[in-house]
């Protein structure tokens, strides 16, 4: 049976939710797949548990570690397919997702990244949905005509165990950032959206399983920002964008800007977290991330002094 997609699923350490992932892609009412399991270097015994399910389709990539990223990356220079979709291992799918995600490449055959809605299941198994920003409800898919405002003001209208990609775009932008230690997929995201259209569904949902555990462990680096601030910055200067387009690019980049600033934040990093802030001092509309940093920013010093006492 030939594929018509591959699924890339990167793998580190999440021998106790592993088998919940890969059980909901086997689980699709779309069978024509791939499942590409790329272990990073686990010591838990996960891809032990991915090695001893026994389907045609999966393969098992193990790598040293080398974070999510490279994975991801591995992933889809293995793909056999030229659309490559991702769940982490952790979170699962509806059994309709990559029969979604599928129509959408149909029907919207011009558009370099697919994403479908998705849901937060807390602990207590409390469940939640995101604040899609300027996205009709269900059950309405199209073309994000304005997806870095969306992205702005909102939860982010694609992430990543909701999405699918063409391999060629991806390649073209230079994949997922290796060396960037938070927001690597909002960039990657942000890159493919410049690069061409982004096509949404509110069917075919996402679970991301935010009960499951600790998700990040992080060391920012001040001295390595996110390639799509870096970007944004070139196209703004170069002109090379309309007015609208304009103002939602430097809404965008201003929350990826108050992102890395909160994680200075919370690594003590006072007086750099405040000089990033800087770089967004005038957003072209209310954007509520930038509105949360400045007031952190603005208390961090009293929280500081109380924890010295």
């Amino acid at each position: 049976m030939t594929p018509l997609l591959s699924v890339v699923l990167p793998l580190f350490n999440k021998k106790p939710f592993v088998e919940r992932a890969v059980a909901s892609v086997l689980a699709q009412t779309e069978r024509r797949f791939s499942l590409i399991v790329v272990d990073d270097g686990s010591t838990d015994g996960g891809a032990d548990v991915v090695e001893r399910i026994e389907d045609e389709r999966i393969r098992l990539l193990r790598l040293r570690h080398g974070g999510v990223s490279k994975a991801r990356n591995a992933g889809v220079r293995a793909a056999e397919t030229d659309l490559a979709a991702f769940l982490d291992g952790d979170d699962e799918w509806d059994p309709d997702h990559l029969e979604t995600l599928l129509r959408l490449r149909r029907r919207f055959p011009e558009a370099v990244l697919y994403a479908t809605a998705y849901r937060f299941v807390l602990p207590g198994n409390r469940v939640r949905f995101p604040r899609l920003a300027g996205i009709p409800p269900v059950p309405w898919e199209g073309v994000l005509s304005r997806y870095f405002r969306s992205a702005a003001l909102g939860h982010p209208p694609v992430w990543t165990s909701a999405a699918a990609v063409l391999c060629t775009a991806l390649q073209s932008v230079g994949g997922f950032p290796e060396d960037a230690s938070l927001g690597e997929d909002l960039d990657t995201w942000g890159r493919l959206a410049l690069a061409g259209p982004v096509a949404f569904s509110r069917r075919g949902l996402a679970t991301y399983r935010k009960d499951a555990t600790d998700r990040l462990c992080l060391h920012l680096r001040r001295d390595k920002p996110l390639p799509f601030v870096e970007t944004a910055r070139n196209v703004l200067e170069e002109a090379r964008c309309d007015a609208i387009l304009e103002g939602d690019l430097r809404a965008y980049r201003c929350r990826l800007l108050s992102l890395s600033c909160r994680e200075l934040l919370r690594q003590g990093r006072i007086g750099e977290a405040r000089s990033l802030l800087s770089e967004c001092a005038r957003p072209p509309y209310l954007v509520p991330h930038v509105l949360v940093s400045r007031f952190l920013c603005c208390v961090a010093p009293f929280g500081a002094f109380l924890r010295r006492r």
